[in-house]
């Protein structure tokens, strides 16, 4: 099985969790970076692709939204498979989900993914740490990415 990873990350936290993901998948897998600014990827060799991004000022990446409507065609005859890195949980987590990808394609999606996520607060600005600290009420480093999830994605993802 061939599979493409398609991701955009803010701050490397997508990164990471993409190059755990690509641990557990088998056979060929390739990694696209929406936000190097090359062409998007041609999908169709693939037999699986994985779309990911993370929250970032309550949305998910721009590359990421426009990735899915520029393939919106050549995804609906693939299998799709979406994550999401995201430092809140459960139904706020599941809410930011809803909000990141089309509903289309998450009832197609063979495997939708929480991977949890990471807030570097000390290493943000005054003005972000401000921001952060009053809109999610929180003040110091955050690091939670769920392993185990990831892993049950590449196993659903199989």
């Amino acid at each position: 099985m061939r599979s493409l990873i398609v991701y955009a990350s803010e701050h490397g936290t997508t990164e990471k969790a993409v190059r755990i993901l690509c641990r557990y998948l088998s056979g060929e897998v390739d990694v696209w970076c929406l936000k190097k600014g090359e062409p998007y990827p041609n999908i169709e060799p693939y037999d699986l692709v994985i779309i990911g991004g993370s929250i970032y000022a309550g949305l998910i990446q721009r590359q990421v939204t426009r990735f899915i409507e520029i393939h919106r065609k050549a995804l609906r005859n693939k299998r799709v498979a979406l994550f999401l890195c995201c430092i809140l949980e459960g139904s706020q987590a599941n809410h930011q989900f809803e909000r990141a990808f089309p509903s289309y394609l998450r009832n197609q999606s063979i495997a939708n993914g929480l991977f949890g996520g990471e807030l570097i607060y000390s290493q943000l600005s005054m003005l972000k740490q401000l921001m952060v600290s009053n809109m999610l009420g929180i003040n110091k480093d955050v690091l939670q990415i769920d392993l185990n999830a990831i892993y049950v994605f590449a196993e659903h993802c199989k």
